[in-house]
């Protein structure tokens, strides 16, 4: 446990200490909730593309779980302040964040919707929709809004609800009837 509070030490103090531009201050700011939303909108418009439906609609459920879980169970459960409530010296870059910090809700809910995305076979679009993931992990480190592990954590976890999901919707003739997918 030890080794893990000094590697989120070491990475809040790195982002603490970074100098930057307002403008990118701002920008990550408008990252953080932008991203999910426009994953959202992706997912959304895939629905209507029958051959990719199956995908979409995996997405849309992993997310939903991953939102549910993480505010309903894991924050409430493990109860970690973020790192603006534990030290007084973070840089806060324009965006006070409320709520427990771990796991990570932006970083589970957006690996959550994008894993069964990257499942699509020659799909191009995936590696955007990837790099936004990891873009809006990022911008909550950025942010001060979480420890590294808080983001670790919620990246994983989101990942494996995708994964799962898919898993369980391929498996399932049941929920596939549901969503019309035979």
């Amino acid at each position: 446990m030890r080794i893990i509070d000094d590697i989120d030490w070491l990475v809040l103090t790195v982002f603490s200490q970074i100098n930057p531009p307002a403008w990118l201050d701002k920008s990550f700011v408008i990252l953080t909730n932008l991203l999910p939303a426009l994953l959202v909108l992706f997912s959304l418009g895939l629905l209507f593309v029958p051959k990719y439906r199956f995908f979409a609609i995996a997405s849309l459920v992993a997310g939903l779980s991953s939102l549910l879980l993480v505010e309903f169970l894991w924050k409430p459960s493990f109860t970690r302040l973020r790192p603006s409530q534990t030290y007084e010296w973070i840089r806060q870059a324009g965006h006070l964040a409320k709520g427990y910090s771990f796991p990570s809700g932006h970083s589970s809910f957006v690996f959550a919707l994008t894993m069964p995305l990257t499942l699509i076979p020659k799909m191009r679009w995936m590696m955007i929709a990837l790099s936004m993931a990891m873009i809006t992990a990022l911008s909550r480190l950025y942010l001060s809004a979480h420890f590294f592990s808080d983001v670790l954590v919620g990246m994983l976890h989101g990942g494996f609800l995708g994964y799962l999901t898919c898993l369980v919707m391929i498996k399932s003739k049941k929920i596939r009837a549901l969503f019309l997918l035979n």
